[in-house]
């Protein structure tokens, strides 16, 4: 097993064994990973546990693999004859000295969704291999393919299975991820994932064998939830403020260049509670982390998306996702690029072709696949410590996932599966207030929950004027509540500069500085994503 910032570097193999690279948690069965590579199976590959990524090199040929939900990331670079390969885009291109020009693509794709699309990045000829995905490079010939085996998403016409039973799946699944280990953290919030997943813990193991951490300023309306459901269920909780350190350049630096780029670098966690991670890890700790609860249950789905009109090629899907996904308006990323809208529709459309969710016959199922397996994943890659091996994710387990992700239009609109197994199996963590219904609770009566809806509705009303001055700064503002405060203050200001001035230089952006910096002034997100492209493109040292 290779640690997350291990650089491999390829040239044609010339011994006469095998080689095998794997990346990963420690719940993969790296045995298991090798038995199914040399057999050539690679759809084999969708029974192993855990999540990784990896490379296998013959005499002639060279694999690259990612697991079926592309959690664990990796990323390539081919100059000549050498291969490099790294989950680190940073040190795979310090190691192969290479100043990477821009891709158009990615740029693109980064701006319009928060995220990439298929296997572009934002630098040229740096790719990424995509999830329940082989790339096959053949050394001697220089010739490259894919080999797609991830099974396909099929979604059921009705429900399979009871409330009940979803309840006993996750718990298995969350059992499973236990394994023999003692001492158990999970990353608390105010909201339904990582609620759940202490809820099954607690079947497993007793409350003094569990702690939780939580992040968040003192007032803060997440924070103040997570302590008294923390409390409700008898374990140790520990909290971590929000620092001023989360927006130096060097932490914004190493984080986004952990997410390959490919994310916002300013979705972290607090770096007190990252070091308390690395910390408790190196003590044989299993930290638990409750993302991807929302992305395959059904939560971005509206009412109205059943009865979306079929698309019928790349290009109008790519209409839908811009109209009902897009991170920034689509007039807004015409402007920074300097291209007309047309001509980003097309870019994304052909970027479309490329990716793993692929063609459905209703649109629905198309938004949702693309929730699950492009944008879930992405947003769980900013989350989960991949720079470690001990921690679990079993919101993605594999009986339980193929369950949940599947549910009919019905099971999935408004998370009522989801909110049914919550309500019946975990219903005494479930009877507090949730982030997610505004201070509401999924179970009980809301006579009880009156005191939190009120703080909710308060605490909204500073907010509610920050968007109406700072155009629409809700959503990244939200978890932490001083992104704002830095993109208005002297720091902020000052990085965004810079990082534009890197961009037009490096011709990564038209130049065109003092547009872009009045876009950027107008649209908290473009800041956002202009700071992050900035830090992929300055002068490595």
């Amino acid at each position: 097993m290779r640690k997350f910032t291990d650089v491999i570097e390829l040239r044609q193999n010339r011994n006469a064994e095998d080689i095998l690279h794997i990346y990963g948690n420690d719940e993969v069965d790296a045995a298991g990973v090798k038995s199914i590579i040399e057999s050539g199976k690679w759809d084999a590959l969708q029974s192993i546990d855990g999540f990784f990524a990896g490379v296998y090199q013959t005499r002639d040929t060279i694999y690259l693999f990612c697991d079926r939900i592309g959690l664990h990331p990796l990323f390539y670079y081919k100059r000549q004859d050498c291969l490099f390969v790294s989950p680190s885009v940073p040190d795979m291109l310090r190691v192969a000295r290479h100043e990477p020009g821009h891709c158009l693509e990615g740029v693109i794709s980064l701006l319009l969704f928060g995220h990439h699309i298929a296997d572009e990045t934002v630098m040229d000829r740096v790719k990424r291999c995509k999830n329940g995905t082989t790339v096959r490079i053949e050394t001697a010939e220089d010739k490259t393919n894919e080999i797609v085996w991830m099974a396909e998403h099929i979604y059921q016409d009705t429900s399979s299975i009871t409330a009940s039973e979803m309840g006993d799946l996750f718990v298995k699944e969350v059992e499973r991820c236990i394994g023999n280990r003692k001492d158990i953290a999970i990353a608390l919030s105010g909201g339904f994932d990582s609620r759940a997943v202490l809820g099954a813990l607690l079947e497993c193991v007793g409350p003094e064998r569990i702690q939780t951490l939580t992040f968040g300023d003192k007032d803060a309306y997440d924070r103040r939830i997570a302590e008294m459901v923390a409390k409700k269920a008898g374990v140790k909780s520990s909290i971590f403020r929000v620092e001023d350190q989360i927006f130096s350049d060097d932490f914004l630096r190493e984080r986004s260049g952990n997410y390959g780029y490919s994310y916002s670098a300013f979705a972290t966690q607090p770096e007190g509670m990252l070091s308390y991670i690395s910390d408790i890890s190196s003590r044989g700790y299993l930290t638990f982390w409750g993302g991807g609860g929302d992305a395959i249950s059904g939560s971005h789905l509206l009412a109205g998306d059943i009865n979306l009109e079929p698309c019928e090629s790349s290009e109008s899907l790519a209409g839908l996702l811009i109209e009902k996904r897009c991170f920034l308006p689509l007039h807004i990323v015409s402007k920074i690029i300097g291209l007309e809208e047309n001509e980003v529709i097309s870019i994304v459309g052909r970027l479309i072709e490329k990716c793993v969710p692929g063609r459905y016959d209703k649109p629905w199922k198309f938004l949702d696949a693309w929730d699950i397996y492009i944008r879930g994943r992405l947003e769980l890659i900013s989350v989960l410590p991949l720079r470690h091996r001990t921690w679990r994710c079993p919101l993605f387990g594999r009986e339980y996932f193929l369950q949940m992700s599947t549910q009919c239009f019905h099971e999935k609109y408004n998370q009522n599966m989801y909110r049914k197994m919550l309500s019946s199996r975990f219903s005494f963590l479930f009877s507090l207030p949730t982030r997610r219904l505004k201070g509401r609770s999924l179970v009980g009566g809301q006579l009880q929950s009156l005191p939190w809806i009120v703080r909710w509705r308060a605490g909204r009303l500073p907010q509610a004027v920050k968007e109406i001055v700072l155009h629409r700064a809700d959503s990244v503002g939200r978890k932490y509540g001083k992104n704002l405060s830095y993109l208005t203050g002297k720091g902020g200001k000052n990085r965004l500069r810079e990082s534009i001035d890197i961009l037009t230089y490096k011709s990564v952006l038209p130049d065109k500085s003092e547009e872009l910096l009045e876009i950027s002034s107008e649209n908290a997100q473009a800041a956002l994503m202009l700071i992050t492209l900035g830090y992929a493109f300055e002068p490595r040292q």
